[in-house]
């Protein structure tokens, strides 16, 4: 039984969020913990956009002047 809110968040591992945007067609991954950082990974975030022709998320990656393209 879990007893409270704080009890929760301490007994996951990694928490991840996703935020989809289906207006612009991108997805948002967000590490918001990773118990043992360096190990498993850090905390970040990420965007995808959905390729409906080969049916994948492809990630989005930031050119030189920050646009994510």
């Amino acid at each position: 039984q879990v007893s409270g809110s704080a009890h929760w968040a301490n007994m996951s591992d990694a928490a991840l969020v996703v935020h989809r945007d289906f207006e612009d067609n991108t997805t948002q991954i967000i590490t918001r913990k990773i118990r043992e950082q360096g190990i498993y990974g850090h905390i970040g975030q990420t965007f995808f956009s959905f390729n409906s022709s080969k049916k994948v998320y492809e990630e989005m990656v930031e050119n030189n002047s920050n646009v994510v393209v």
